[in-house]
């Protein structure tokens, strides 16, 4: 199991319409692209140093790296775009290491 992290920016003053495309056109997309959850966060005021980003998003998916990039730029084409996206996200793609750690 792996997981894609996002993160990513609306247009100043369009926040609201760019989380209603995002959660429910762009999670859709993306989760029929082969990803299995998704959740979505926005980034929380207290931080250690500058946050370029407002939001965060956090995709599972089974198998590879490799296997789910290539079936996000795959799908991506297809994607229904927002020009209330700022533009400018970061994709990060992990793949477990260690079993889930719990108290």
């Amino acid at each position: 199991m792996g997981r894609m992290v996002v993160l990513a920016n609306a247009v100043e003053g369009r926040d609201e319409e760019y989380n209603e495309w995002y959660t429910n056109v762009h999670i859709p997309e993306v989760l029929a692209a082969g990803f299995t959850a998704a959740q979505r966060f926005k980034m929380a005021d207290a931080q250690m140093g500058e946050v370029p980003h407002r939001y965060l998003a956090i995709y599972e998916f089974d198998g590879s790296a490799a296997d789910a990039l290539a079936n996000l730029g795959a799908a991506a084409p297809n994607f229904n775009r927002s020009d209330a996206s700022a533009g400018g996200a970061i994709l990060y793609f992990a793949e477990e290491l260690t079993p889930r750690i719990t108290l």
